[in-house]
């Protein structure tokens, strides 16, 4: 087996041993850092999956319509409560 790099929660992690068992101090693996901050997976964008085709469509969508939507409707509601 060859020690290796992995996805873990959409950050790249490495294994600390050769044969991916668990150390001493009973850590398997460790977030691998670029100046102090951790690594994101370039594969699933830091979001922890991988998406098709249609997810990113999807994700696209949601961020161009969905949320300035939202925001405008949150900042609505909250003009309301303040007048009362």
């Amino acid at each position: 087996m060859h020690a290796g790099v992995y996805c873990l929660n959409g950050f790249l992690h490495k294994f600390r041993r050769d044969d991916h068992g668990i150390d001493t101090d009973g850590v398997i693996s460790e977030p691998q850092m670029l100046e102090g901050v951790p690594l994101q997976c370039p594969a699933c964008e830091g979001k922890g999956v991988l998406l098709t085709g249609r997810g990113r469509e999807l994700l696209t969508f949601l961020d161009v319509f969905a949320r300035p939507l939202l925001r405008d409707l949150v900042d609505e509601l909250f003009e309301e409560r303040s007048q009362y």
